[in-house]
């Protein structure tokens, strides 16, 4: 499904350009992974950004806290 916000395609999710929800979902676990590899204060800080940004994509905190939880390394 293409991304499009005031007429205009495509959307920032941290600071990767994505245009399909299916690659913002991607980009989003990707920085989890890098988060969590090493979780400090500025870490948390940029997750709780790229969050924001998929919750401005339309996605539920529900959602996107089950994003996150599947994406964390074990």
């Amino acid at each position: 499904m293409l991304v499009k916000i005031n007429g205009k395609y495509g959307a920032r999710v941290g600071n990767i350009q994505v245009f399909t929800m299916e690659r913002a979902v991607e980009v989003f676990q990707m920085f989890v992974a890098r988060c969590y590899e090493n979780l400090t204060m500025e870490s948390s800080c940029v997750l709780s950004d790229v969050s924001d940004d998929m919750h401005r994509l339309g996605f539920s905190w529900a959602e996107i806290e089950d994003m996150e939880l599947a994406a964390i390394p074990q």
